[in-house]
């Protein structure tokens, strides 16, 4: 999925619901993230591995009363395959809420924000790969340009 930058209003916060009191949306590049690795553990173990071995992408956390209650990767110089010379890609991938504060417009409003922080980065366009959630992320105006499947075969 796609977004273009053009489109990224420069207060995300308008592309989302009321969110809850006390919430706010941080942008990590380093130090600890002890915080952030607990919450993949809930969300997705196997996401782990990829915020531990971060080098490059700077770590969007979203902090609900000063507890870290969604993450996200942001890539500023993402560049791959489809995009053109010209464009500067940013890439999100690894997004996740935990489980009891999820539907409540945290993760919406955590991407809202990543977008607009890849815009002030210099990002051209923003980039969603491998989800099944086109349809959420299409509030926000991403919109399909790649179609996977993902196949499993046991051998």
């Amino acid at each position: 999925m796609v977004l273009d930058a053009a489109d990224i209003p420069s207060d995300s916060s308008s592309w989302s619901r009321p969110l809850p009191e006390g919430l706010s949306y941080t942008v990590v590049n380093g130090g600890d993230l002890s915080d952030v690795y607990e919450a993949v553990m809930r969300v997705e173990p196997k996401w782990l591995r990829f915020y531990e071995n971060n080098s490059k992408s700077a770590v969007i956390k979203a902090v609900l009363s000063g507890r870290t209650v969604g993450f996200a990767m942001a890539d500023t110089d993402a560049g791959t395959i489809i995009t053109g010379k010209d464009s500067r890609t940013g890439l999100l991938g690894y997004v996740g809420v935990v489980p009891e504060e999820r539907n409540r417009g945290i993760g919406l409003g955590m991407v809202a924000f990543a977008a607009g922080y890849m815009k002030s980065a210099g990002c051209t366009e923003v980039y969603v790969n491998y989800t099944s959630l086109d349809e959420w992320y299409a509030k926000l105006g991403f919109a399909e340009n790649l179609w996977y499947w993902m196949g499993e075969k046991k051998l």
